[in-house]
């Protein structure tokens, strides 16, 4: 699923016009936190902009808002498939 600029995690010196960024932080435990490293290194994406693009994914599929059908992060495609 391709991210859009507001999807994304902000990055240091980021000139976003978007003032209202918060920050969200997560207690989990260990062993999900290294299946989800795991899973955000194999697909080459950094663990913030991974999450994200779950969470924007997960949004989109309760939501509805999008007119266009979202499609599944590679990892859950894999394991739907099994």
């Amino acid at each position: 699923m391709a991210m859009n600029e507001h999807d994304r995690a902000p990055q240091p010196g980021d000139t976003s016009d978007d003032t209202s960024m918060a920050l969200i932080h997560l207690h989990v435990r260990g062993t999900l936190k290294g299946d989800w490293v795991k899973k955000s290194r194999a697909a080459g994406q950094k663990l913030t902009d991974w999450i994200v693009e779950r969470v924007a994914y997960a949004e989109a599929q309760t939501t509805h808002e999008s007119s266009a059908t979202p499609h599944a992060p590679e990892d859950q495609k894999q394991e739907s498939n099994k």
